[in-house]
């Protein structure tokens, strides 16, 4: 029945349009205290209408070990098909933070007794608590006594080592504990022998000796 009609055909351009797709990232945030080891959040939180299937994936690179704090930066692996122009992307990136180790690490100095022997003596030992496995503590002891008496042992100075690395400003609560050295009075008995004689003008002198302790290495009795 087409021949009982006019017909006109128009033509009209028409238009398509693709949107940019919206897709958000989010890297995570985390912190912690020193241990040696490294921080990292990989994981990349993917919102919004996302990736095409194939097209792109995300993760994040972000990584820390000592004392301080970084970007958890988010970096885009592209697949095949991906042009960027087709994404409107946004990125929240996290922070990833290592503050110093608080544990509780305490250096003492040993303690030192001796016998008094005329001798200087010193103690350079020393004991750590609460370091963790693989750490090592290396300390300065200066103490020093001679005579009878008491002095500090004192730790002077520190250093922490992971290896032969000085990790000593990742640790934020060391503290030092000075020994003590002693010297004790030596034991020392003299004895000195009767004398009898008609004055003469002249001094009377005795004989004496040593009859119980000894004299420190090197030193002589003059007189009593």
């Amino acid at each position: 029945v087409t021949g009982n009609y006019i017909i006109t055909v128009g033509r009209t351009k028409g238009k398509l349009t693709v949107t940019q797709r919206e897709v958000t990232l989010t890297s995570k945030s985390a912190a912690k205290q020193y241990d040696g080891t490294p921080l990292v959040k990989p994981v990349v939180a993917i919102a919004g209408n996302g990736f095409v299937a194939g097209e792109a994936t995300a993760s994040s690179t972000g990584i820390i070990t000592k004392v301080g704090s970084v970007k958890n930066t988010i970096v885009i692996e592209e697949g095949a098909g991906f042009k960027a122009d087709n994404y409107e992307i946004t990125k929240n990136e996290g922070t990833l933070e290592i503050t110093k180790n608080t544990d509780t690490i305490v250096i003492t100095a040993d303690d030192g007794t001796w016998v008094y022997d005329g001798q200087a003596h010193s103690k350079n030992t020393y004991k750590v608590a609460g370091l963790m496995a693989g750490y090592s503590a290396e300390a300065d002891i200066t103490g020093s006594i001679t005579d009878a008496g008491a002095v500090e042992n004192v730790v002077a100075s520190y250093v922490i080592k992971l290896g032969e690395e000085d990790v000593t400003d990742q640790f934020g609560n060391v503290t030092t504990e000075n020994g003590t050295l002693t010297i004790t009075k030596r034991f020392l008995e003299i004895t000195a022998e009767n004398a009898v004689k008609t004055y003469d003008g002249t001094p009377l002198t005795a004989e004496y000796s040593i009859t119980a302790g000894s004299l420190a290495e090197g030193q002589t009795l003059d007189s009593v």
